[in-house]
């Protein structure tokens, strides 16, 4: 029984957090510049101030889902952003992933 109870929670654990899949930034887009997305969360709470993040476009990042190229992302898009973790000096978009 002991045996089937750690097998059990390891499995619900490793199910329920995917450290793999896991975006970095996801929210709406606020505003698109020539090499990059100001990016803030959805806003839950009116009152709250919230954090917004700027993520830069090389010519090796991937915009998949509802848009194909970094030309075709607009304001208010809803997106989940993949950041290279190498860069020290500005957060490279590796990945962008436009939602419905």
């Amino acid at each position: 029984m002991k045996r089937f109870m750690i097998l059990f929670l390891s499995t619900i654990l490793l199910c329920s957090c995917n450290p793999f899949d896991s975006s970095d930034y996801q929210g709406y887009i606020e505003e698109v510049k020539k090499s990059s997305i100001i990016i803030s969360p959805p806003a839950t709470d009116p009152e709250a101030d919230y954090p917004i993040y700027e993520v830069f476009s090389t010519e090796e990042t991937i915009v998949e889902g509802k848009k194909e190229s970094f030309d075709e992302l607009e304001r208010l898009d809803k997106v989940e952003v993949w950041v290279d973790k190498k860069s020290e000096e500005k957060e490279l978009a590796e990945t962008i992933v436009v939602e419905d």
